[in-house]
């Protein structure tokens, strides 16, 4: 471990909890917007890890990976322990931080809500307290931020939330006291007296009531944030490494372990991005309380008119998990505050699903999970029945929070981060796609269609999504997985202007078939997508006016053997028509018309260890003679039909789109 250096006049930060998610973040703004500061780390060793191996793992995380080369050597370590008397240090070290810091951070705290008392006091209370003898001590000292939380004031129905003290029934003083001889009748009865849900808020509330007792001569902001969550834009949006508070949430309720929740729906969620909190944390450090306001209380918080409601956020959960399913289907049984029906709804749902596993394992992480949508409920009880009011002084960063957009935000950020899931490997289909319990009605309501396609379009929709269960069940039989790169075909399908036509163009000579129906599988299954009208068509059956935009080489197969699947680029936000046009006509008009026709190259490849499809014998052989004429989801099955047939199980199969060339004008 480094000492710590000399910086001479220059900015020297002491920052604590920097092993945290919002200390991570903290860190990470300072040295991007002061190339000159200094930083020292106040890390507390772990069992056999030590504070140098801790801030190894801590400098590998990515929110730093927009930093310069280098940017470690801005940064020194110091070990103690903050709950210790003079936080742990040698005398070395103290002598050096006093006479060299300008700037403190206190990040550090416990977020367990359910700490005993005593524990919860050492890590909330004992250890900023501690921060603040230290603070005290630095002859050079500008200014000092201590992080609370904004739920330390009792929840009033329809009254604002002041940055003000919240109310004690004692004096701090002798509740501290009270806490650390264990003289109060029961944790429970401490907490109802002071109108709080836990101890973590409790013992906030007395860390905030002891420093503006004892240190009001430094120049000290005690910030309070709400509940923080995933960036909303730095280091890059989405990006979280906690699975604490709303987090713990959005991934149970995605991950369809929580599908029933005690809320009121009309209750606003108070959620703040991690890097608004960073900046408001900062502004504060570098612009320090006059004497006569010190200490000074702000809110970092978005506000009632920035929250969704409850209702609003587990619909935003719901529908992008819905797009993005991981273990279960996401959705919501039971929202409201009626312990007995949810009760009610849990016990049916868990009586099914346990007598429907097979696996033990499975069951027993199946109970285990439950178990912590229990304990999310009874945690979050508090936060999810109430709006709280809070009032802020402190200016929001531009551009305004769009809430249900970073919802949806913070989704991506835990089926990023947290659920270590990447569209760029999104499981579309096969046999684990079926493990995750998602049954044919699921699948019809994924490939959902409008009704633009005029008269008897529900009819043609129906016997699309009926032809497409039919279609994956062959697929799980034929591989254990299907993946797409899922960004790529976004990114080609936004290189195509609105009402385009865009040719999906194997790359793979003796797998055409194959390639073709996974690519017409995988967009009329992801809705979100945002494609329009498919078709999938053999080639004697195309417009001759398609003729010069489909490639063509000795090494691809006959005429009326090769099935083409083109997609109409429409101008819709989220759902495609979900319907295959068994004929050409409605093609016909649009090339009449004289849209832009584009290619894309679809790659379909196998797992390293697996036989290449490509050396195999094609679907488009058992097709000879039978394709000719075929078209839409007949031509789907066909196919499907035949893979078990002519390619052994395989244990992967991925499909990737390489962005179009320039589009020709038909």
């Amino acid at each position: 471990m480094n000492p710590i250096r000399k910086t001479g006049g220059n900015p020297h930060l002491l920052l604590t909890g920097a092993t945290g998610f919002l200390g991570k973040v903290v860190l990470e703004q300072a040295l991007r917007r002061d190339p000159g500061l200094t930083v020292t780390l106040f890390v507390r060793p772990r069992g056999k890890r030590s504070a140098a191996t801790r801030f190894r793992h801590l400098s590998a995380s990515p929110c730093f990976s927009r930093l310069p080369n280098g940017w470690s050597k801005q940064v020194d370590l110091v070990e103690g322990d903050l709950s210790q008397p003079g936080a742990g240090l040698t005398a070395d070290d103290h002598n050096t931080l006093v006479s060299q810091v300008t700037h403190v951070v206190n990040c550090a705290a416990s977020i367990d809500f359910d700490l005993p008392m005593n524990e919860a006091l050492r890590a909330n209370v004992d250890s900023a307290l501690n921060v603040m003898e230290l603070a005290r001590a630095c002859v050079g000292l500008h200014s000092v931020v201590n992080v609370s939380t904004a739920y330390v004031t009792p929840h009033r129905v329809n009254a604002a939330i002041a940055e003000e003290p919240a109310p004690l029934t004692d004096s701090a003083s002798e509740l501290y006291d009270r806490i650390r001889r264990g003289g109060y009748e029961s944790e429970r009865h401490l907490l109802e007296q002071n109108a709080l849900p836990n101890s973590y808020t409790l013992t906030k509330a007395l860390c905030e009531h002891l420093l503006i007792e004892r240190y009001d001569d430094l120049p000290l902001t005690i910030l309070r944030p709400s509940i923080i969550s995933a960036a909303r834009a730095e280091p890059f949006p989405g990006w979280i490494d906690s699975g604490a508070a709303f987090a713990a949430f959005v991934y149970l309720v995605g991950a369809g372990h929580l599908q029933e929740l005690i809320g009121d729906p009309r209750a606003k969620l108070d959620i703040v991005p991690c890097d608004v909190v960073a900046a408001h944390i900062l502004g504060e450090l570098f612009e320090p309380p006059a004497p006569l306001e010190r200490p000074r209380i702000r809110h970092s918080t978005a506000g009632l008119e920035q929250s969704a409601t409850i209702g609003e956020a587990a619909t935003e959960i719901t529908r992008y998990f819905h797009h993005y399913p991981v273990d279960r289907p996401a959705r919501i049984r039971y929202l409201g505050p009626n312990t007995y029906a949810l009760s009610l709804s849990r016990t049916f749902r868990n009586t099914l699903g346990l007598l429907s596993m097979r696996s033990s394992m499975f069951r027993q992480r199946t109970k285990e999970k439950r178990r912590q949508a229990d304990e999310m409920n009874a945690r979050f009880r508090y936060f999810a029945l109430n709006s709280f009011a809070f009032r802020s002084s402190l200016n929001w960063p531009p551009p305004p929070l769009d809430p249900r957009g970073y919802i949806r935000t913070v989704c991506r950020g835990v089926y990023r981060n947290m659920m270590r899931r990447d569209e760029r490997a999104l499981l579309v289909a096969g046999r684990r796609h079926m493990r995750g319990q998602y049954h044919w009605s699921g699948l019809v309501s994924r490939s959902s269609g409008g009704t633009r396609l005029g008269n008897g379009a529900g009819f043609r929709e129906l016997g699309t999504q009926l032809s497409l269960y039919r279609v994956r069940m062959r697929l799980a039989r034929w591989a254990h997985r299907v993946t797409i790169d899922e960004p790529s075909l976004m990114d080609a399908r936004a290189q195509a202007p609105p009402g385009a036509l865009l040719i999906m163009h194997p790359v793979v000579a003796h797998s055409m078939s194959t390639a073709a129906l996974l690519t017409a599988y995988a967009i009329l299954t992801r809705a979100n997508i945002g494609f329009g009208s498919v078709w999938v068509l053999s080639e004697d059956r195309l417009p001759k006016s398609l003729g010069s935009q489909l490639p063509h080489g000795p090494d691809l197969p006959g005429a009326h053997r090769r099935p083409w699947v083109i997609v109409a680029r429409d101008d819709c936000r989220e759902t495609p028509s979900g319907t295959v046009h068994e004929n050409a006509e409605l093609l016909n008009r649009r090339l009449a018309g004289g849209v832009t026709v584009t290619r894309v190259a679809v790659n379909l490849a196998t797992a390293p260890d697996e036989h290449n499809l490509t050396q195999q014998e094609d679907a488009s052989t058992f097709l000879l003679g039978r394709a000719t004429g075929s078209g839409g989801t007949r031509l789907l099955r066909r196919i499907a039909r035949s893979l078990p047939r002519h390619h052994r199980h395989v244990r992967s199969a991925h499909l990737i789109f390489r962005t179009p060339a320039v589009p020709t004008r038909e």
